[in-house]
């Protein structure tokens, strides 16, 4: 096992040399640069750098250094980005011009000329942020139009913050549903999605508590745990829902009797309602909550554990699209930790800022270019530390990246069908999560939870710094446009009465034989709003549908919108990454419950289009010499073996060579096409039956 605290090697050697600001126990959390030989010589370093081989070489899933990772200072600092990621940066920007450029050549886009500017979003200043009381919650959708262009909603949350970035560009509060974006600080209830008009925002996806919620996280993800392995979705701690789980939990509690567990409550934040326990008497038995193993050794800084607060971005489920931040939050417990310290120690045990706020030893950033200073450090701080503590910090981010798009795929076969259902337009909705990530002294990342409203309180510089450009670079990519207010009310009034048309004759055709009995009308409300069944007419079907894509002219109108809207979203991106899809995402697909044809289509058209043009191109020449049946034999030149590959949408064979297949992996020697990871799949996948556990 990995020392806990890898700087305690050198840190009293240092001590005399470290700067301390004034506190009640003349106490600071600040890293300095460790000697080198110091380092070389460290059994911690040691230890490290052996593990951190040996996994490289293992590593199959998403690569950080590929994609880019947060914390490079380019945000706080005006670092540079370098090396391989700006290359791939600059690569792609390349091709996504490319690709606009040709689908502006073939297809014109109906939508832009009914589209309206873009509202381009500036980060605001700490002394223009809002001092005023949140708007009232009490919601009322409202049957009156506003006559301003720009408008937006509030509800049960402060997000002083983003009012304050509304506000100062030209938008007005509004208890109407005639807003342009509506920001809310809960999970919305299915009636909010009524006649959304294109334009309009939602920070919210349907049904996305099932990843929020601490028990439907533990839940979905236990279910990917049965399907494709424990080694496959290892991310979170062993945990048992309460009081369900009970009998489980106490059996496995009885094998290991000196563990530490954690009790969670399954729906609030904040650090509230969570305490240790050692002692099967202490533990809940009628209580809605979790119980978790608690990791008993996360790696320190200065004696201190800490975790990651991550920023991550949906913007689309069907296809999936996932951004990162480039900023974000390492936030300290406020006293040493001891592995066998006292339970009851909130301030050592938690790492919660508003629990830790309140200890008198609590350092708060006082200066955003002093990242490094306090109970509150920026990635770049984090980063910059853990190079010089020997950590491979693309292997560690290739890690966290991988946990959180497993942790989204854990609710994939429930989201999306309820996007379908509910959601009047493809990019109505976007989500801004929070991931907290605890790393261990193995530098494994642990998920402690997902945040469905991420806190955006800017209590300090160093906050205020991160979140005002978090807020406007995501409001710049999900694209916030202005309305025309009197057409929308008139396009709106001819939806809903042709809306309420189709569905009185569909649901007087399918209910005509329940049509007098008492439960017509909850069959009605199950069937639209809580069924879920997948539509053959859905947008999934319209990104593919199995047909042979041999160049973007072959792409649907409905494809080429989802590719163009995903192109102009990455130019949009600001600081953010963009993790799914990137480069050999591809060995995720066998996550996914069957065949998603929107993310290969986008995924081949991305990362394989300079080497598919080439091959359409030399096609074309010998066609053009030797007639149609010429082009069997090109191949494009590479090293290996002649292969076949899969379209741009939907994996069907055709005359190509493998550069347009997914990966190399997804084809055998033999030539014939495989998925990637099916070899994974059929190893690991295994009936959900009544074993929690092996």
């Amino acid at each position: 096992m990995i020392e806990h605290d890898m700087s305690a090697n050198f840190d009293r050697e240092e001590e005399r040399e470290r700067p301390r600001p004034a506190t009640s126990d003349n106490y600071t959390c600040i890293s300095l640069k460790p000697r080198g030989q110091q380092i070389a010589e460290s059994p911690s370093f040691r230890k490290i750098k052996l593990l951190q081989i040996s996994e490289k070489k293992l590593w199959k899933f998403i690569d950080s250094e590929i994609s880019g990772y947060p914390g490079t200072g380019r945000l706080l600092h005006g670092t540079r980005i370098k090396g391989i990621v700006l290359d791939n940066m600059e690569s792609l920007h390349k091709v996504n011009l490319e690709l606009l450029q040709e689908l502006e050549k073939i297809w014109s886009d109906n939508r832009a000329i009914r589209k309206s500017p873009l509202i381009r979003f500036r980060p605001i200043k700490e002394s223009q942020v809002t001092r005023e009381a949140p708007p009232s919650n009490l919601y009322s959708k409202g049957n009156y139009t506003q006559q301003h262009d720009l408008l937006y909603r509030i509800y049960k949350t402060d997000a002083r913050i983003v009012r304050s970035t509304l506000d100062m560009h030209g938008f007005m509060h509004t208890d109407s549903h005639t807003w342009n974006i509506m920001w809310m600080g809960c999970t919305p209830k299915p009636y909010l999605f009524e006649g959304l008009n294109e334009a309009q925002r939602i920070n919210h996806f349907p049904m996305s508590y099932e990843i929020t919620r601490k028990d439907k996280l533990a839940y979905n993800t236990l279910k990917m745990q049965e399907k494709f392995g424990r080694d496959n979705f290892d991310y979170l701690p062993e945990t048992f829902i309460l009081p369900d789980e009970f009998t489980e939990f106490y059996a496995q509690f009885h094998k290991e009797k000196k563990s530490m567990w954690i009790v969670k409550p399954t729906a609030l934040s904040r650090g509230r309602g969570i305490y240790l326990v050692d002692n099967i008497s202490e533990v809940p038995v009628e209580e809605s909550c979790i119980i978790s193993r608690y990791v008993p050794n996360p790696m320190l800084i200065n004696g201190l554990k800490f975790d990651l607060r991550v920023y991550a971005v949906v913007t689309s489920f069907d296809p999936l699209r996932i951004y990162v931040y480039d900023e974000g939050l390492a936030r300290f417990a406020s006293e040493p930790y001891k592995a066998k310290g006292a339970k009851g120690n909130r301030y050592m045990h938690l790492t919660n800022y508003s629990i830790n706020k309140k200890s008198d030893k609590f350092v708060q950033n006082e200066d955003a270019e002093s990242d490094n200073v306090g109970n509150k450090w920026s990635l770049s701080a984090l980063n910059k530390y853990l190079e010089q503590m020997g950590v491979d910090v693309t292997l560690l981010w290739s890690k966290i990246y991988d946990v959180i798009i497993k942790t989204l795929l854990s609710a994939e076969t429930i989201i999306p069908p309820a996007v379908r259902k509910m959601v009047p337009y493809r990019n109505n909705c976007f989500e801004l999560f929070g991931f907290d990530i605890l790393i261990d002294s193995d530098l494994k990342p642990w998920l402690v939870e997902v945040n469905l409203s991420p806190s955006l309180a800017n209590d300090s510089p160093l906050d205020h710094k991160i979140k005002a450009n978090l807020i406007s670079d995501v409001l710049n990519m999900v694209g916030v446009r202005q309305i025309d207010r009197r057409k929308e009310s008139a396009l709106k009034a001819k939806s809903r009465l042709k809306n309420w048309s189709k569905q009185r004759d569909s649901y007087s055709t399918k209910f005509a034989m329940n049509s007098n009995d008492k439960r017509f009308d909850s069959l009605v409300r199950q069937t639209f709003f809580a069924g879920f069944k997948e539509n053959p007419k859905s947008s999934n079907n319209a990104a593919g549908g199995g047909r042979q894509i041999n160049s973007l002219s072959d792409l649907t109108n409905k494809q080429k919108e989802i590719l163009k809207d995903t192109l102009e979203e990455y130019e949009r991106k600001g600081h953010f990454y963009r993790i799914f899809p990137a480069k050999g995402t591809s060995v995720y697909d066998p996550f996914f419950k069957g065949e998603r044809p929107s993310n290969t289509m986008l995924y081949n058209a991305l990362y394989n289009y300079g080497a598919r043009n080439e091959y359409f191109k030399q096609r074309k020449d010998v066609q053009e010499k030797t007639g149609p049946g010429a082009s069997q034999g090109i191949l494009y030149e590479k090293d290996t073996a002649d292969t076949s590959v899969k379209t741009l949408d939907s994996g069907i064979d055709v005359e190509t060579a493998d550069f347009i297949s997914r990966d190399d992996s997804s084809v055998n020697r033999d030539g014939r096409n495989r998925s990637p990871g099916a070899d994974l799949r059929e190893g690991a996948m295994t009936s959900i039956s009544g074993k929690r556990r092996k």
